[in-house]
């Protein structure tokens, strides 16, 4: 049979396509032979794999496959998990209870893979950690057709972390520096605490050398403590200094540690810093402390026990030793307070068990013979020492040589009584009262005088206040108040009145003193009404002498009047004129010594005059005399100051003859000219200056041994005030005469 060219092309295609089939039927046989042998590779790495692997089927949800590790990871067996699709639901941890719910499910076959970590509880009761990690695989259509995933026990490892996380927690918060460093030097980490001991940043320490804060000549302390580091040594509160950023050193305590690597070679050092500073200081002042401490217990004017509950001694001081009549501080401290037969005739003893039993302080005192056989007295305070539960450990008691004290108080009382004696025994009333704003208070105390002065009793009196028993008016009693608390003293008369109504005229006696916070008035009054009558008379009799002085005065005036009138009449006749002159001349000076005698009547003080006035009267007198007060002026230019009689008189009669003779001979030819009148103090000195204008005195004559009445008169009345003279010349006449009062008593 002849075939054709078209059959033999069909013949070979369908060979083809036969071959083609059996090659493919092949390839399959072959991928279902790769396939079982992959499963079994697969369930054999599973089976022998610690962590638990799995296969769940979707969208039944059950396990395909659980690896034999699920028996020991959760402490459930396969058949269990084959059983119970939703059995890893009933483990979860409560916290974790929503962890595989619709939802995951749906974003794990969106994402096509997760990651989850979360808390089971195994069989045993223990909460485990567990990492699962799924994978959804799908068919040659794309359709997930069931999960592969991987369970992993991770609790080892988040308590690992937990622990790290907590370690990190307190390095950072610490308050202490935690610094690392590589052995250059240079910071590898930097915690919270190191900025705040030394001041630098994380940021300004990392990678920077760990000498930055070590201060200048500490250098020395580092090269052994690096060779104990890397000796694998360990440097424990090592006390040193430390330098922060502001430059400020401070005290650091140091433990130094080495830090090994994974192949347990040293790689860097770890130092943890601690700011001692404080405590430095604390102890610092704790050694003062301890030292003013005991400075003041050995230089205590006390005598210092410490005593423990047995009695014995356990510290003592100096002071208690010389009390005690002792040299040895060791003896003393040998000997028991409790069973010393001089501590127990004392009664110390009971004081002490006292203060054990009651926990309270005790004072005390006693009296006793002293190893010299006086009687000597001593105060002693026991103070409790307790421990932090309250029970008293020992006894701090000190003790006080009281003797002076006492022997100065029974001398008090004495004096007090001795005093008591002479207050209530005085001859003048004696009160005390308070100063209340300003105001005298009440009486604290009065004595018996004053009771029976007012006719009061004592409780009536101690009522009363000084306002109730004086005749002056509140505001002379404030203003008596106010000068006693401004001065302390003052003293002024007044009248008490009695209690029967009658004045007593008394002088007071007042000062102030401050009697327990309070302002005190302690006044004496003594009864001067005795004194008071007599110097009625005395004044009385004064009154009448001053009277009859100034008749006196008032008579010698006219007497000088008379006489100067007298003169006056009798010059109209004498033709002589020099005779006239004589006769004017005695004239003025009777009338100087008449107005003087007239100034004494009309003052006061019938001692002393206003010579200034005295000067104007009798020289405007002179120029009315000598009628020259037409051509010739005058010049006055005094102080009015009071003189005495027997200065005024010899001063105003050469006041007299100085002016007379200026105006009658200074002035010839009816010459016109000044006479000037001067009369001033210097400090203690008087100046009494009398000059002219006029032609002056001849260069030959001396005026000492001038045979002139007048001239005589100056001199003697110049010596008898002991007085200076000084004579001018020049354009006139000018005569200056210096003197000081009370040189001269009036019998010269």
């Amino acid at each position: 049979m002849n075939k054709t060219r078209e059959d033999l092309e069909g013949e070979v295609t369908r060979l083809e396509e036969r071959v083609e089939y059996l090659e493919k039927e092949l390839e399959a046989s072959t991928e279902n032979q790769d396939l079982i042998k992959n499963e079994r590779m697969y369930r054999l790495l599973a089976d022998s794999c610690p962590d638990v692997i799995y296969r769940i089927s979707i969208p039944e949800g059950r396990y395909e496959y659980i690896s034999p590790s699920c028996l020991k990871g959760c402490g459930r067996s396969q058949e269990e998990f084959y059983q119970k699709p939703l059995l890893i639901k009933e483990m979860l941890h409560p916290d974790w209870k929503d962890c595989f719910d619709r939802k995951w499910f749906n974003q794990l076959i969106e994402n096509s893979a997760s990651q989850t970590e979360y808390q089971i509880i195994h069989s045993s009761g223990d909460v485990l950690w567990v990492s699962q990690k799924d994978v959804v695989i799908k068919d040659d259509d794309g359709n997930p057709v069931s999960v592969q995933g991987i369970a992993r026990n991770i609790t080892h490892k988040k308590m690992v972390e937990e622990m790290e996380h907590r370690f990190s927690d307190i390095i950072e918060n610490t308050r202490d520096a935690v610094v690392s460093n590589d052995l250059d030097g240079r910071v590898l980490s930097w915690n919270r605490g190191a900025e705040e001991v030394y001041g630098y940043t994380e940021r300004e320490m990392m990678g920077k050398n760990v000498e930055i804060f070590t201060p200048p000549g500490c250098d020395y302390e580092l090269p052994p403590i690096l060779k104990k580091i890397e000796a694998g040594e360990v440097v424990r509160n090592y006390s040193t200094l430390g330098m922060r950023k502001d430059g400020s050193i401070i005290n650091v305590s140091l433990t130094v540690s080495p830090i090994k690597n994974s192949q347990g070679n040293i790689s860097g050092v770890s130092i943890i810093s601690r700011d001692v500073t404080p405590e430095k200081r604390a102890e610092k002042e704790l050694r003062e402390s301890e030292k003013r401490y005991r400075l003041l217990v050995e230089n205590a004017q006390v005598g210092i026990l410490l005593i423990n509950r047995e009695g014995e001694v356990i510290d003592i001081n100096p002071k208690f030793l010389e009390m005690a009549g002792s040299k040895s501080e060791e003896k003393s401290k040998k000997v028991n307070m409790l069973k010393s037969p001089r501590v127990m005739k004392s009664g110390f003893t009971g004081e002490f068990k006292r203060c054990l039993e009651t926990g309270e302080s005790i004072s005390a005192e006693r009296s006793y013979l002293s190893q010299w056989g006086k009687k000597t007295w001593s105060q002693f305070h026991l103070t409790p020492i307790k421990d932090d539960e309250g029970s008293v450990r020992n006894v701090l008691a000190t003790f006080s040589d009281i003797t002076y004290r006492k022997r100065m108080e029974e001398a008090i009382k004495e004096s007090e009584e001795k005093f008591r004696e002479v207050f209530n025994n005085a001859n003048d009333a004696v009160y005390l009262h308070e100063v209340v704003e300003g105001m005298p208070g009440r009486y604290i105390e009065v004595n018996d005088v004053a009771c029976s002065m007012l006719g009061y009793k004592r409780e009536k009196l101690l009522e009363m206040t000084p306002e109730n028993i004086s005749s002056k008016k509140e505001d002379e009693i404030r203003s008596i108040i106010m000068e006693l608390l401004r001065d302390g003293s003052k003293t002024f008369e007044s009248e008490h009145l009695t209690c029967s109504g009658g004045r007593i005229s008394v002088e007071v006696s007042s000062h102030t003193f401050k009697l327990q916070n309070r302002m005190v008035v302690v006044s004496v009054a003594r009864d001067i009404s005795q004194w008071k009558a007599a110097e009625k008379l005395v004044k009385d009799s004064l009154r009448e002498k001053e009277l009859l002085l100034k008749e006196v005065h008032h008579r010698v005036k006219n007497n000088l009047m008379v006489i100067s009138s007298i003169l006056n009449l009798q010059s109209r006749y004498i033709d002589d004129e020099e005779a006239r002159s004589m006769m004017r001349d005695s004239q003025s000076r009777a009338r100087s010594m008449a107005i003087i005698h007239e100034k004494l009547y009309s003052c006061k003080d019938l001692k002393r005059i206003n010579f200034g006035e005295y000067i104007e009267s009798i020289t405007e007198d002179l120029f009315n005399t000598y009628s020259t007060t037409s051509r010739v002026s005058l010049n006055m230019d005094v102080d009015y100051l009071m003189l005495d009689i027997n200065t005024s008189l010899p001063l105003g009669l050469i006041v007299n003859e100085l002016v007379s003779n200026s105006l009658k001979y200074a002035f010839p030819d009816d010459r016109n000219g000044c006479v000037t009148v001067r009369f001033h103090r210097d400090h203690d000195t008087y100046i009494l200056e009398v000059g002219d204008d006029g032609v002056g005195l001849p260069e030959d004559l001396d005026i000492v041994h001038a045979e002139s009445m007048g001239m005589e008169l100056i001199s003697s009345f110049i010596q008898q005030l002991k007085g200076e003279m000084e004579l001018r010349r020049r354009n006139g006449t000018w005569f200056r005469i210096r003197f000081k009062e009370g040189k001269f008593s009036a019998s010269e």
